[in-house]
């Protein structure tokens, strides 16, 4: 490759619409392309189209994973299913037995009260630790000491760091998922035998934090209160949510409240969801009451954390593309237009000529 203007200008326009492309890795694929071109450039034919193949096959990798949607950690979907299966099995026994729900009263400190954990135990498969848990027995007494250790994997989320066999794990098992309680609230409601007025799928259940270090028979949940400011207030207990999420599609502008804390929550219709936080605190009320009146749409969550389509970006990998791709037209030569009409060919459809000049008509 000949070192002209052309050449300066076209390596140009590879930097600049890298840069705008790739941001950080932007020299790298620069030079991948720069490197390639004038390496291999003089070489034969073969070669040379053996290497626009190479090029195409990169720029074809780069095209796979920033056309898709990062997706969020295995884990983060693992806890979402948990506090699911979890919210199915509550529902279930709040239509069969409302009354002990009332009995399963939440947020004491009275020994003697068991947590609606225990109670379900049986909805989700594990008759086997309820039956050696004693109801008549206070639920941090030493009668029920073997079964409250036993880990309940639909209470426990894989990132939770006090579960069992984690660094910071206790003895007795532990839980990452709390009812959100209060008059107001979904649980309130269920409890007291009434019906939820509002929809159902945007009324919370549960919610999930991580690191407290609460054992599943703990009757310790979530108040309205200390739930709105999980919600709402980035500052509190940071600890309790998930570090990372997913990122915006590559072709993607980040979401307006997009961040890389949060936790999954469980709705009153039994659906769960990945809640980014901090929210708005009028949407965080109106999800965390039961019968408040308000209407919440599909797009009051969804347009917190979409994406929007990144044209800029589009518009630089198509160029930095083209870029990529112009050395060869060196291999597609056009033919000249003017001097087509005036009857001239090129060199290679020019009939053979003779030694002294002439045009060869023997043929003819």
């Amino acid at each position: 490759m000949k070192f002209r203007i052309q050449t300066i200008l076209w390596v140009i326009a590879v930097l600049a619409s890298a840069l705008a492309t790739f941001d950080h890795f932007a020299i790298v694929w620069a030079l991948v392309v720069l490197a390639s071109w004038g390496v291999l450039y003089p070489a034969s034919t073969l070669v040379e189209r053996g290497l626009l193949v190479f090029i195409l096959l990169i720029l074809l990798a780069l095209m796979i994973p920033a056309a898709m949607r990062s997706r969020e950690p295995e884990r983060v979907s693992r806890c979402r299913v948990n506090i699911r299966t979890t919210a199915g099995a509550l529902l279930r026994y709040a239509s069969e037995e409302s009354h002990r729900l009332r009995q399963a009263r939440t947020g004491a400190i009275d020994p003697s009260v068991h947590s609606w954990r225990t109670h379900l135990l049986p909805y989700l498969g594990h008759e086997s630790v309820r039956s050696q848990y004693r109801l008549d027995e206070p639920w941090n007494g030493e009668a029920n000491k073997a079964a409250r250790s036993h880990l309940i994997p639909e209470y426990s989320c894989d990132n939770d760091d006090c579960r069992v066999n984690s660094p910071r794990a206790l003895s007795d098992a532990t839980t990452s998922y709390f009812a959100v309680v209060g008059p107001r609230t979904a649980w309130g409601v269920l409890s007291s035998g009434d019906t939820i007025s509002d929809d159902p799928s945007r009324t919370i259940l549960l919610i999930e934090q991580l690191d407290r270090g609460v054992a599943w028979s703990n009757p310790t949940d979530i108040e309205f209160g200390q739930a709105l400011a999980l919600l709402t207030d980035f500052q509190v207990v940071p600890s309790g949510r998930h570090f990372s999420w997913g990122k915006p599609g590559f072709f993607d502008k980040p979401p307006p409240r997009a961040s890389p804390q949060g936790f999954n929550v469980a709705f009153a219709d039994g659906s769960a969801r990945f809640v980014s936080v901090p929210i708005p605190r009028d949407l965080a009320i109106a999800v965390l009451t039961a019968n408040g009146g308000e209407r919440i749409s599909d797009d009051d969550f969804s347009r917190l954390y979409r994406a929007e389509i990144d044209y800029s970006k589009i518009y630089a990998f198509t160029f930095f593309v083209l870029m990529s791709l112009l050395p060869a037209l060196r291999w597609f030569p056009i033919r000249s237009v003017a001097a087509v009409g005036r009857g001239v060919l090129p060199s290679s459809n020019r009939p053979p000529q003779s030694r002294d000049g002439s045009q060869d008509h023997a043929s003819a």
